[in-house]
């Protein structure tokens, strides 16, 4: 009986790690943060205690990992500190990413969020849309909002198309660098991208009617 007992305890244990097993993520502790609450969808729906892992990550470095609650409501959220690093004044730009334990898939939304030493981010959304593909052959990415991203992965130059006038459009890379800029009123921005390193990049849109959105892009040079 004690052996069938010390069986089962070992299946619990093992089921317990093997739940976090599959992100991968560890956080990299810094002395400063900013406080976090964000509300968690998936395909429009909240989603049970459990299901999903959250992290935000500043370039390479997972600075907040924290297991999605209910609330009393039944809200779905995570609530935890993104550490910041005390060596820049001014904010850091951090991607979200969601792990799934359900598919054990992990997802980048198109987010970013800008993190300041002792800030708060309250009630942030973070939505996901598990059945969402982009596809090699459309090579654009066409978005609910109406903008127009292409080609997907670009290569020496990206184009945002609006059905309403853009005011401005911001690159960023991967660690929060501006590498380009580009403010004037137009449906369509080109942005040449040759001297680029192949990576991933974002991009903050800005309409004239003051509505903004973030997208995620991939560089690679052998795309047109």
């Amino acid at each position: 009986m004690k052996k069938i007992s010390f069986i089962a305890v070992l299946i619990m244990i093992f089921g317990l790690n093997s739940m976090f097993a599959g992100h991968g993520w560890s956080r990299v502790n810094y002395p400063s943060s900013t406080i976090f609450t964000g509300i968690v969808q998936v395909d429009g729906k909240y989603i049970a205690a459990g299901d999903g892992v959250v992290g935000i990550f500043v370039g390479n470095e997972c600075r907040m990992v924290a297991e999605v609650n209910v609330s009393e409501e039944g809200l779905s959220y995570v609530s935890a500190v993104i550490h910041c690093s005390d060596s820049l004044k001014g904010s850091e730009k951090a991607v979200i990413k969601y792990w799934s334990s359900k598919n054990d898939a992990i997802y980048v939304l198109d987010t970013i969020v800008e993190t300041k030493v002792h800030g708060d981010i309250r009630e942030f959304p973070i939505s996901i849309k598990s059945g969402e593909v982009v596809t090699s052959e459309t090579k654009k990415l066409v978005e609910k909002d109406e903008i127009t991203v292409y080609p997907i992965p670009f290569g020496s130059n990206i184009t945002i198309e609006s059905t309403k006038p853009l005011k401005k459009v911001v690159m960023y890379d991967n660690l929060g660098k501006v590498v380009a800029k580009n403010v004037e009123t137009s449906k369509s921005i080109n942005i040449t991208t040759g001297d680029f390193t192949d990576g991933m990049y974002f991009l903050s849109i800005e309409g004239v009617d003051g509505e903004s959105t973030t997208k995620k892009v991939l560089k690679n040079a052998e795309s047109k």
